[in-house]
């Protein structure tokens, strides 16, 4: 038995073997290999990789009887990576489905989603962690977007052993109803003007952005998170129909109040998994549109936040990706199609809306690509002020 010690490098975690012989059989370097827990011992866990026995201590607290996918790094010294699979990987239909075949799970569209996004993720491919994600969403029998996915599996490999029951029934409670589909119900109570003048109030200046008032940067809160002013309007809501009581009127009220309680119940969730999805309502000539979009607080630099996101336009068309700070929104356009000259007079006047309306320097760069695709670099780039 040879010991192996671990190295973390970077994001990925490494095992990687100091003492004894190299033995024959060693996999080639970016060969994938099974990993099987034979027994856990004290911090430490015996392992199987390609029939030979090893101990070492794992960088994921794994029970025996677990089986794990790694990628091999180095022959000499011996070093396996757990969570760094490269993103060639993910394009390459053949390397999913050898996945699948070697964790034994049955090949299929949702199976192959789940592993694209463990992928994605870094994270590693712990099969009992993937069984128990794919029965949930068999037993659900919905269809779960990649954001909600993404959610699930930021929450499940947070905890190294975990009864995941609870995390299911909470999620299902809390996101039975889409949140874009929260943010379009929200959306159209207002559009019906549902509430006291205080609620209505304070409803159109947490989600309404008025491109036609010159009210400055204070405007940007239409864009950002709602839950504190949404907080203040369940408590507007309650007093309200604590003291007037049930009726017509109230129980549309009430349908707000629950719909603005999931909002806030849904962005909370994703914020521990480090998601932001958002929505504003954008008033331009009387006319109002629903935008949503997602953001992530990227990094601070000299105290101020850098934002980023990514929005589309058209799902065929053009989509903006970039940063916004408290001064300045930069990032570019990719675009599919080729009247380059009207989209390029339409970023100039986004340009100019973003410095005449709220006072941010906007540089923004037009690329012509082949196609417009979902997240556009999701991982590099979010932003928070998405408009048309």
């Amino acid at each position: 038995m040879i010991s192996l010690k671990l190295n973390k490098i970077g994001q990925g975690a490494r095992a990687k073997i100091v003492s004894g012989k190299n033995r024959a059989g060693v996999p080639n370097k970016n060969n994938k290999v099974v990993i099987e827990v034979l027994d856990n011992i004290l911090d430490h866990e015996k392992i199987l990789v390609n029939g030979k026995v090893y101990l070492t201590q794992l960088p994921v607290r794994v029970l025996a009887g677990e089986t794990l996918i790694g990628r091999m790094l180095k022959q000499n010294p011996f070093t396996i990576a757990l969570d760094d699979f490269n993103n060639s990987l993910i394009s390459k239909e053949l390397n999913l489905t050898q996945i699948l075949s070697m964790l034994s799970i049955e090949d299929n569209e949702i199976t192959n989603k789940v592993i694209k996004l463990l992928l994605t993720k870094n994270k590693p491919l712990i099969k009992s962690k993937i069984i128990e994600l794919l029965s949930f969403i068999k037993n659900f029998n919905r269809n779960y977007s990649t954001d909600e996915l993404g959610l699930l599996i930021e929450t499940m490999w947070a905890y190294s052993s975990f009864n995941y029951s609870k995390i299911f029934k909470d999620f299902e409670k809390i996101f039975d109803i889409p949140f874009n589909e929260v943010a379009g119900r929200i959306y159209d109570l207002w559009q019906k003007k549902i509430g006291t003048e205080n609620i209505l109030d304070k409803l159109e200046k947490a989600i309404v952005l008025h491109l036609e008032k010159k009210t400055g940067l204070i405007n940007l809160s239409a864009v950002k998170d709602k839950s504190k002013l949404f907080t203040e309007i369940i408590s507007d809501i309650r007093r309200h129909t604590d003291k007037y009581g049930a009726n017509k009127f109230n129980d549309e009220l009430i349908t707000l109040k629950k719909l603005l309680l999931k909002y806030i119940l849904q962005k909370s969730f994703y914020a521990n998994a480090g998601i932001y999805p958002e929505f504003t309502v954008l008033l331009r000539k009387r006319k109002s549109s629903l935008y949503l979009f997602e953001y992530e607080n990227i990094r601070k630099e000299n105290d101020e936040s850098l934002f980023g996101s990514t929005f589309q336009i058209s799902s065929k068309e053009v989509s903006i990706i970039g940063y916004l700070t408290n001064t300045r929104f930069y990032g570019e356009v990719t675009t599919i199609n080729s009247n380059i000259i009207a989209i390029d007079q339409k970023i100039k006047k986004f340009n100019s809306v973003m410095l005449n309306y709220f006072n941010l320097s906007a540089h923004i760069e037009i690329k012509k690509g082949d196609r417009v695709e979902d997240k556009i670099r999701k991982n590099n780039y979010r932003h928070v002020a998405n408009y048309s």
